[in-house]
């Protein structure tokens, strides 16, 4: 049988476990709204297959050295 401390001990463990795994699952899914903003890939814009559709500064530039 729970006592008082034991029970209210149990809801605000309860409580913060619930609160920290809402948190992470926030950070983890949320969309990102800068998706454009930086490159997904560590590579240099000519080994990348995204090149054709991208639209980060430095791969329209490599797209004008490249058709020069």
């Amino acid at each position: 049988m729970l006592n008082r401390r034991s029970f209210i001990e149990k809801i605000v463990r309860s409580s913060i476990l619930v609160t920290l795994a809402s948190g992470s699952a926030y950070l983890i899914f949320k969309e990102s709204t800068n998706e454009q903003q930086a490159c997904s890939f560590d590579f240099i814009c000519k080994n990348c297959k995204k090149n054709q559709n991208c639209t980060l500064p430095e791969a329209v530039e490599h797209k004008k050295e490249a058709k020069s």
